[in-house]
């Protein structure tokens, strides 16, 4: 189903997953069509890129969280009234992947403060490193079939490759409009709660 309307959105999503399942290269790749073999862990920071269906703008304001545990006490803030949130796994590491549906918990636990209505968020679950063929661990279907039991869509990516990287973030954002269409999000709404550890970078733009 297409958006179908002529506005504007600003929307918060959010990359989760535990460390090294490449949440940074998959946001390099989708905002600056690059990758890096090797990187330091990230702390936290988000990265804008616009993306047009005909009339309708979305900006997408991707924020790359922290997979280790040590930063467990930041994630609250990342996840407060995020529109869209990705929960990202390594195909070639099995515990990334057994991480999933405590990643989908917590979104729920924390998109939205104390005493009020849960903010409306929709999921999406990406197994990435899908060019690591031989050192592959977690299979489609069984992956596919974690994603239909909590009722997300599922993709898997190479951030080396480029590989439905582009179709992912494509998805996620119809996903947010198509709630705005459904009056469950508004177009235009601030996200003034921003936490930024990293200077953003530039936007971008793609047309559907």
């Amino acid at each position: 189903m297409e958006p179908k309307f002529s506005k504007n959105k600003t929307s918060k999503v959010i990359m989760l997953g535990s460390t090294s399942v490449g949440k940074t290269s998959i946001i390099d790749r989708f905002i600056w069509n690059k990758f890096t073999e090797i990187r330091e862990a990230t702390i936290g920071c988000f990265n804008m890129k616009n993306v047009n269906f005909g009339s309708a703008c979305i900006q997408l304001q991707l924020w790359d969280t922290a997979g280790q545990e040590r930063f467990a006490s930041l994630a609250p803030m990342y996840y407060r009234r995020a529109d869209y949130a990705f929960i990202v796994f390594d195909l070639t590491n099995r515990e990334s992947f057994e991480r999933v549906q405590y990643y989908h918990h917590e979104i729920y636990a924390n998109i939205s403060p104390k005493n009020e209505p849960i903010h409306p968020v929709k999921i999406g679950i990406i197994g990435n490193k899908n060019d690591l063929i031989s050192e592959r661990k977690i299979q489609f279907e069984e992956a596919k079939n974690l994603a239909d039991e909590i009722n997300c869509p599922y993709f898997e990516t190479s951030a080396k490759t480029g590989e439905n990287i582009k179709e992912a973030f494509i998805e996620a954002a119809k996903a947010i409009l198509l709630l705005c269409e459904n009056h469950e999000l508004k177009f235009d709404e601030e996200k003034n709660e921003q936490i930024i550890l990293t200077p953003k970078k530039k936007q971008d733009t793609i047309c559907c």
